[in-house]
């Protein structure tokens, strides 16, 4: 009840045109070091394989507190729909160069990375995927695609992919959602490379 009442108030206030995030200025290494990093003993208890790697270099402007949440979405989501063993990847990356082979061939072939502006949260995890009718609806508010997969382990309140969004466009970001069925789904968010100020 408390988690739904937060997402509930978090919403409404991303909402709102006229409502900007306060942002400070953060090391990259560090913050998205901090970032990637205290989800293993969840894994664990899921059965889930994770690997998770940060390679963000820089200095970014960020919501600490709202970039922690979109972490922990996008996570949640994906040990939710991860059957057990099998893998779930998050990184955080700004270079071209850390593009390794874990990233799923058909995200590469449809996704266009451009880290000369922006750098990148991919959270991807293997499973039953998202059929693509219903990849559109997901970041809709209150929208669950468990009522396409097992519902036995379903939980949450629907709002955490539009939280998301919201969240990454209020950065000058954007997040999509790649996924083909019988092979999982990857979540892929930019974030904004720094300009430095010319007064």
């Amino acid at each position: 009840m408390k988690q739904m009442l937060d997402d509930l108030t978090v919403h409404t206030l991303l909402q709102a045109h006229d409502y900007e995030l306060k942002l400070v200025t953060v090391d990259g290494e560090e913050f998205f070091d901090m970032l990637v990093s205290g989800y293993e003993a969840l894994c664990k208890k899921n059965n889930v394989q994770l690997t998770a790697w940060n390679q963000v270099k820089g200095t970014y402007d960020v919501n600490p507190k709202q970039l922690m949440r979109v972490a922990d979405n996008l996570m949640m989501n994906a040990i939710q729909h991860t059957p057990k063993a099998q893998k779930i990847c998050f990184a955080t990356l700004s270079e071209a160069s850390d593009l390794g082979h874990w990233l799923f061939e058909y995200v590469r072939k449809s996704y266009t990375f451009n880290f000369s502006k922006f750098a990148y949260i991919i959270v991807q995890n293997e499973g039953e995927g998202i059929s693509e009718d219903k990849i559109d609806y997901l970041f809709d508010p209150l929208y669950q695609v468990d009522q396409a997969r097992s519902k036995k382990d379903a939980h949450g309140t629907g709002l955490g992919l539009s939280i998301t969004r919201q969240i990454i466009e209020k950065h000058g970001g954007t997040v999509d959602a790649i996924s083909k069925e019988n092979s999982g789904a990857c979540f892929i968010c930019s974030i904004p490379k720094r300009r430095e100020k010319i007064d």
